[in-house]
């Protein structure tokens, strides 16, 4: 086919006819959004999906091999409208093909939806906290097309029917070229909740569409009378269209003017994405993508009304010996200039274009909750909604991850009762390079030539990426655990071998209490411990003080021996006692000043009685 519809520039070359036709009959640009590729957890770039979905590693994406990828859906396919005639084909406008076998092979409304999208430049990259961060420029394509029972039932029967009316206001066409300047933040939030958003700067490049309030086309006397309202949109600073001689735009010619290529229109929207883990093995995930619009600029919009009153001569009757195809198409299309035609009028409002928002919720239970190696079941709800379609869809998912750097993931459609309904999606990632592709419509009943033959789905996607950072599964950490403080230690109670006997000195009774000595020597005498008080106090001393004090600094030493002291004081004078039994020590020499202890092991102790010899406690 020579007439193809290219997803850069809206260049509207032919009638709406043709236009229908070719699309159902070829592939050139693959219309809903893929689902297979949900659960490739690990696949670069899966963050388009699910704002807050992550890859393995940070990523850079080659250009346009980053990410490409389209899809067509149509509810009609090749066998509704090319008929077998003399061992060839012929288009149902061929004579010899019943009007009635035709049409009762169609619905009321025969759709299609097509998209195309790729990246131009994308990264991503991990930092603190396990936060992720991502950055894209992309451009995006997306087509819909409606045409009613009675658009095919006028184009067959036509004028070799008797008067009749037909009602074709559910014609719609519109087409959308918008680029996208994405930056995309996700983190997690505790240990079981992730969350994730990105938002879109939209850059309008060309847009076109046409809306019908009222279309009757009445057959009277060998003629078609047009009564229409409605009108026609182009949107492009670089495309204008001629006029013919009553003022109706000539979408058969354009004028293409590089100069003036430039923005058309600007925008905003918004992807929201959540995860949350109930347990280890269960992932449950909800995402809003595509929320926001676009407003063109006033001065890039070209106007047309549909006119009223227009008298056409229809389709003609095609030679049934004439096979041809395209030389049947071509035909079509000079009839049908006729019939839609749109009179320039001025602009007298602005434009806006709403983005078709994409809902997906999903859930995946791993069986294993190796990251390595692991099988894991999915099932995932899609709602792709838009003001011209809308469509729902149920997946089934089989994951398997034989290696760490291989996953593979089945899927099926269960609200497709068809056999078209199975997808299939493969990703290797090992640490230098991340390649997936995905389809989710692998099974459809084509012909030899590759061209669906029943109503069908076909989309698919495929992207290139390189890592670079470390593995999300090696710097991720468990939380940490805040253990409670060690308790204090028990307070270890130092015994000290009990005394035999000891003489106390008596203390008068009106004396004060006595200080505590500054410093106390234990000094050895005959292999005997003697204890000498220094610095006390003038008024008073105290054997018992003295054995207090000890108790309280030199709880080591076992046995002390203790001798008679004789304190010289100008008044009162204390009686030196007359015997103190003296008691071996087994501990080494210490000294103790104000609460320190140093001490030095002895070789050997021997218990004697004290000597008569005094100590005399200076001041």
């Amino acid at each position: 086919m020579r007439n193809k519809i290219y997803s850069i520039g809206i260049l509207v070359k032919s009638s709406l006819l043709v236009f229908v036709v070719l699309m159902m009959m070829q592939q050139h640009a693959l219309a809903q959004p893929l689902v297979s590729k949900y659960f490739l957890n690990e696949m670069s770039g899966n963050n388009k999906i699910n704002a807050a979905f992550v890859p393995e590693y940070g990523y850079y994406s080659l250009p346009v091999l980053g990410q490409f990828g389209g899809s067509i859906h149509s509810t009609s396919g090749l066998s509704d409208f090319l008929f077998p005639l003399n061992g060839k084909y012929a288009l149902f406008m061929n004579k010899a093909v019943d009007a009635n076998d035709f049409l009762s092979r169609l619905d009321p409304n025969t759709t299609i939806n097509q998209t195309l999208q790729f990246d131009i430049l994308s990264f991503g990259f991990f930092t603190k906290r396990n936060s992720f961060w991502s950055f894209g420029i992309g451009y995006r394509e997306n087509l819909h097309l409606n045409l009613p029972y009675d658009f095919f039932a006028m184009a067959k029967k036509g004028m070799s029917s008797s008067s009749s009316l037909y009602d074709l206001k559910s014609i719609r066409m519109e087409q959308n070229n918008i680029a996208d300047v994405t930056l995309g933040y996700s983190r997690k939030i505790g240990s079981k909740f992730r969350v994730g958003l990105n938002a879109k700067l939209l850059v309008g490049l060309t847009s076109a569409r046409i809306k019908y309030e009222k279309f009757d086309v009445l057959f009277d006397q060998n003629q078609f009378k047009v009564d229409a309202t409605g009108d026609a949109v182009l949107i492009s600073d670089a495309i204008s269209f001629p006029l013919d001689e009553k003022g109706n735009f000539k979408f058969g010619d354009y004028n293409l003017n590089t100069s003036k290529i430039k923005p058309a229109g600007y925008g905003a929207a918004f992807d929201l994405g959540i995860t949350y883990n109930p347990i280890k093995k269960l992932t449950i995930s909800a995402s809003v993508n595509d929320l926001g619009s676009l407003k063109w600029n006033s001065a890039a919009v070209k106007h047309g009304v549909a006119a009223g009153g227009v008298v056409f001569a229809g389709f003609n009757d095609i030679d049934a010996t004439n096979v041809d195809i395209q030389a049947q198409l071509d035909q079509m299309k000079e009839d049908a200039k006729g019939l839609m035609q749109f009179k320039e009028t001025p602009v007298t409002e602005s434009y806006t274009y709403d983005l078709p928002t994409i809902t997906r919720v999903g859930a995946e239970y791993s069986l294993f909750g190796n990251p390595k190696h692991d099988i894991s079941v999915g099932v995932m709800y899609q709602n792709y909604s838009s003001k011209l379609y809308s469509n729902q869809e149920m997946v089934g998912a089989l994951n398997l991850r034989p290696l760490s750097w291989l996953m593979v993931s089945g899927t099926a459609a269960m609200l497709t009762k068809d056999y078209n309904r199975y997808g299939f999606a493969l990703s290797f990632s090992p640490c230098w390079f991340n390649f997936y592709i995905a389809s989710d419509f692998v099974t459809p009943n084509v012909n030899h030539q590759f061209i669906p033959i029943d109503a069908f789905n076909l989309n698919f996607e495929t992207g290139f990426s390189i890592p670079f950072g470390k593995s999300r599964r090696k710097v991720a950490k468990a939380p940490a655990v805040l253990l409670p403080p060690p308790p204090p230690p028990a307070p270890v109670e130092m015994p000290i071998a009990p005394i035999d006997s000891m003489t106390v000195v008596p203390v008068d009774d009106s004396l004060a209490a006595p200080a505590i000595p500054d410093t106390l020597v234990i000094a050895p005498v005959d292999s005997a411990l003697m204890v000498v008080g220094d610095s006390l106090s003038k008024d008073t001393t105290s054997v018992k003080a003295v054995m207090d004090t000890l108790n309280q600094v030199v709880p080591v030493v076992d046995q002390i021996a203790v001798v008679p002291l004789v304190v010289e004081l100008a008044a009162p004078t204390l009686k030196t006692p007359q015997s103190v039994t003296t008691i071996a020590a087994t501990k080494p020499k210490a000294t103790v000043k104000k609460g320190k202890a140093t001490t030095k092991k002895t070789t050997k102790t021997t218990a004697r009685k004290p000597t008569s010899k005094k100590t005399t406690v200076k001041k």
